[in-house]
């Protein structure tokens, strides 16, 4: 089940690019009430604060009830940034709005049937999950998933100084925004042409 130990593992295939596009629209939602997250959020995974003016660490904290309803409610991201020079900053985006902008890094798995066991890996990643069938392999890879993304984000200027590991960020980020009950299908996303079946 656990990931591979080598950061520098020149097999990991880069993460699909983010489209161009201008507004992204949640499928239950009118687009009218959807916001540039795209813009705001670049694909080195840095804020665009320039997108609208940023809130102070005081207003923000006496605020707090109505600076949560326009991220969730209106769909408008906040921006919140200590007043000493802009240098630190936070953003509060609707998660459902953060997941659905994200959509297009998917997490590509590969299912292998040996000796009457299951693997199912996600080689970008250098992640495996075993088991006796296929349901607990994926369970076993979920799990593996998820301590791999607690360590990224626990480590996070560490992986992005690393060149096979930076470009994990989204993808992750993504998995992160999304409800852990549903987290699972995430890993459910792979096209058959993907899946590969070995004797």
């Amino acid at each position: 089940m656990r990931g591979t130990d080598s950061a520098e593992d020149s097999t990991y295939r880069s993460s699909p690019a983010i489209p161009p596009i201008e507004r992204v629209c949640h499928p239950r939602r009118h687009c009218g009430s959807t916001i540039d997250l795209l813009g705001l959020i670049g694909q080195d995974g840095r804020v665009n604060k320039r997108q609208q003016p940023a809130m102070g660490y005081a207003d923000a904290k006496a605020g707090f009830s109505a600076m949560v309803r326009r991220a969730t409610q209106e769909h408008s991201p906040v921006v919140i940034e200590r007043q000493r020079g802009g240098q630190e900053g936070v953003v509060v985006v609707d998660r459902d709005d953060l997941a659905e902008a994200l959509r297009e890094h998917r997490f590509e798995t590969e299912v292998f049937i040996e000796g009457g066991g299951y693997s199912i890996g996600l080689e970008e990643f250098g992640l495996h999950g075993t088991g006796s069938t296929f349901e607990e392999a994926l369970a076993d890879l979920l799990d593996a998933l998820r301590a791999y993304a607690d360590d990224y984000f626990a480590q996070l200027e560490f992986y992005r100084r690393t060149p096979n590991r930076a470009k994990h960020y989204l993808p992750l980020l993504r998995f992160r925004a999304t409800p852990a009950d549903k987290q699972l299908d995430l890993l459910l996303e792979t096209e058959p042409g993907q899946v590969a079946a070995a004797s």
